[in-house]
């Protein structure tokens, strides 16, 4: 008589693979990062920080945000424990930073599986090696970004899931999460707008219960993205002048922000901490060239919003929305030193890479007649793209975040 197999052996072993293969090409590189000092304002952060030594500084950490510098209370809990963890010594720290990296490039993967990417396991290990995620997972005082993307993706996964079952429990807990991201750095504040976009992907169009669904997620973007613009003016900034210019000094300088990530997310070389502060021109015609770049290629996608122009309207929607905070229309305390810094596209990059693995999936995806000259390839991205669904990839219960199914 010949027993059952328990649940949870029943796996693919493929995907096991390729989850260790994501793991073991993202820890092979930031190994070197694991034994690294104390950069910049790391020790401002950690070790001079008088709220990690004891209790007292854990409830101001929760309960007195007007006391503190940026209110990331779950940031600041981790960091508390941290510090009674290990010290001064550095190496726990970074190892704390590459295993949430890794959490988030498994969850991404996740996420890619649900909309409609068989290859999605693509997207993880581009995102687990990629050299522009250098700054936040080798930099100490950057566990905001590392702590802030696993909820933040686990979220997104619980909406797909809801829109697609109407379960409350994954609405709700959908909406802690964000919450949970948003206590760990609230730069994911324009999550909400990702939602809505995911909708008129997958739908064609906003309808309003999905207006409906996002509301609390939008209330919990504005109260605490309002206290972080408070904090940074009042706290982080203080007296201090930091000048953006004027409304078309400001609207050129986000032009070239954007050009400038965009460009080093597709060809990461020139990186550094600081990259020199430019000079902004609003006669120079040159400096105004990314935005009619723009609005050509949105046009572009529009016309084609039918078929594959609709994946790369959510792709670079997502790349744009993530990184608007950091686009010179409000101050923050980064723009004494620099106005670009690579650790403010760790979110936003995720669009550029669901959209080239998109890519990736369209050229598999098409026959041999097509490639010799003829034929229309089909995009398989999403519900509407023409290819059949992705087969279901069965893990152990629990697995990055609720299991991969």
């Amino acid at each position: 008589m010949t027993s059952a197999r328990p649940s949870w052996i029943s796996f693919d072993w493929r995907v096991l693979l390729r989850a260790f293969l994501v793991i073991g090409a993202g820890w092979f590189a930031f190994s070197s990062a694991l034994h690294g000092e104390w950069l910049w304002d790391d020790r401002y952060d950690v070790v001079s920080n008088p709220l990690l030594r004891d209790a007292a500084g854990l409830r101001q950490i929760w309960f007195h945000p007007a006391a503190l510098t940026d209110y990331y209370p779950i940031k600041a809990t981790v960091q508390w424990v941290q510090w009674q963890l290990w010290g001064e010594r550095t190496t726990g720290y970074h190892v704390t930073n590459v295993l949430l990296h890794l959490w988030a490039a498994l969850l991404f993967w996740r996420v890619l599986h649900q909309l409609g990417l068989r290859h999605g396991w693509l997207g993880a290990l581009a995102f687990a090696v990629h050299p522009m995620m250098v700054e936040s997972v080798a930099w100490i005082a950057e566990l905001k970004n590392t702590l802030s993307l696993p909820p933040l993706l686990w979220s997104l996964s619980r909406f797909i899931t809801y829109t697609r079952t109407h379960r409350r429990g994954d609405y709700i807990c959908a909406l802690l999460l964000f919450l949970a991201a948003m206590l760990g750095k609230t730069s994911v504040v324009m999550f909400p707008v990702t939602l809505l976009l995911f909708g008129w992907w997958e739908k064609g169009r906003l309808t309003r219960a999905l207006l409906t669904q996002t509301l609390p997620f939008f209330a919990i973007s504005f109260v605490l993205g309002l206290l972080t613009w408070w904090l940074q003016h009042h706290r982080a900034i203080g007296a201090e002048l930091i000048a953006l210019g004027g409304p078309l000094e400001r609207i050129i300088g986000a032009g070239l922000m954007l050009a400038f990530y965009f460009s080093k997310c597709v060809w990461p070389a020139g990186l550094m901490p600081i990259h020199p502060h430019g000079s902004i021109d609003a006669s120079s015609a040159v400096q105004w060239l990314p935005w009619p770049v723009a609005l050509i290629t949105f046009t572009w996608f529009w016309r084609h919003r039918a078929s594959w122009g609709r994946h790369a309207l959510f792709a670079f929607g997502w790349f744009v929305a993530h990184l608007l905070p950091f686009l010179g229309f409000i101050p923050i305390s980064y723009f004494r030193f620099t106005w670009v810094m690579e650790h403010f596209v760790y979110v936003a990059i995720l669009g550029l890479i669901a959209l080239g693995v998109a890519a990736v999936e369209a050229v598999l995806a098409l026959p041999p007649t097509t490639l010799r000259g003829g034929g229309a390839p089909r995009v398989g991205w999403g519900p509407r793209g023409g290819a059949r669904r992705p087969r279901q990839l069965r893990l152990p219960a629990g697995w990055v975040g609720g299991g991969v199914r």
